[in-house]
């Protein structure tokens, strides 16, 4: 699964490098029943990791109006950002709220290491520093996970708090709850 996600990371970027075009099919879709398949398959790696992840998600949320596939791909990377980066021991909590036509999806953690520049964390391309060397790199997953969001009418953004903490903070479309139309027809 986590191989399919990266596969399709790496199309998108080939397609918005070389001029083609990436194809996102909004449509409503539950970001609480998304971001639940999510935490349910990274269970064993997050207790393997010793982190806790928790959702703490209204079961009334709104819908979101985004292509699902990419949707279960951006929060499958922020998941995996936070395995990867989290201070073992830490409880992460994952948190989503209406807010003006769209809905907020925010996490925050404490880092195991401190993280000198976090836009770049956001970034599809930066350099390796202090390794003498100009090569630059994929940053394949939350640099396509904020493209993918803005291509899709929301926003990604990381930012700093206090006592070391990191906070991601993701803006989605909220879905239209009557006379939307899907695929032609209207929706209920």
């Amino acid at each position: 699964d986590l191989l399919g996600c990266m596969i399709g990371d790496l199309r998108d970027v080939s397609h918005w490098e070389f001029g083609g075009q990436v194809r996102l099919m909004a449509e409503p879709t539950s970001l609480l029943e998304t971001v639940e398949r999510e935490l349910a398959r990274l269970a064993y790696t997050a207790a393997r990791s010793k982190i806790g992840l928790d959702s703490r998600i209204p079961r009334d949320l709104p819908e979101v109006s985004v292509d699902p596939y990419r949707l279960k791909r951006v929060v499958s990377s922020i998941l995996h950002n936070v395995l990867k980066f989290a201070e073992t021991g830490s409880q992460v909590v994952l948190r989503a709220r209406p807010y003006g036509g769209q809905v907020v999806f925010q996490t925050t953690y404490k880092p195991a290491e401190s993280v000198e520049d976090l836009p770049s964390m956001l970034n599809m391309h930066y350099g390796i520093e202090n390794k003498g060397s100009a090569l630059v790199c994929v940053g394949a997953g939350l640099g396509v996970a904020a493209r993918v969001l803005r291509e899709m009418g929301g926003d990604m953004e990381v930012t700093p708090g206090e006592r070391g903490l990191v906070t991601l903070t993701c803006l989605m479309p909220q879905a239209k709850e009557t006379g939307e139309t899907q695929n032609g027809k209207l929706r209920p």
